[in-house]
C-alpha cells in the first residue's frame, strides 16, 4: 500500500503545478455543493482587483479559471494568457483560502 501511494504521489510531484490545478478543479465544484448547504457564501466579502466580490462570486470565477486551463491541455501552451489567468487563480485562492470551510 505505501508503495502504491508513493507512485501516485510522484506521479502528481512531476508536474505539481498541473496537479494542483486539477486538484482544485475537482474539489472546488464539491465544496460550493456541499457547503452551500451548511454556510452562507455570500456572506464573506472580499475586495479584488478593486471591486467588491462575494465568497462565492470568488470560488465561481476559480473555477472558470481552472475550467479554462485544463480545456485542451491550454495550461502547457504557457503563453501570456495561461500565465495570466493562473495569476489570477491564484490570487483569487491566497485571498479566499482561510474561509474554504464549512
Amino acid at each position: 500500500m505505501f508503495w502504491s501511494k508513493k507512485k501516485k504521489i510522484s506521479r502528481e510531484c512531476w508536474n505539481l503545478n498541473y496537479s494542483f490545478i486539477v486538484w482544485l478543479k475537482e474539489h472546488l465544484s464539491i465544496y460550493v455543493k456541499e457547503a452551500s448547504k451548511m454556510v452562507d457564501l455570500e456572506y464573506h466579502k472580499f475586495n479584488f482587483r478593486g471591486e467588491e466580490y462575494t465568497q462565492l462570486q470568488l470560488i465561481n470565477r476559480m473555477i472558470e479559471l481552472v475550467n479554462y486551463l485544463t480545456e485542451d491541455e491550454r495550461y502547457f501552451d504557457w503563453d501570456p494568457v495561461p500565465v495570466e489567468k493562473t495569476e489570477e487563480l491564484l490570487e483569487i485562492f491566497k485571498l479566499t483560502f482561510p474561509s474554504l470551510w464549512w
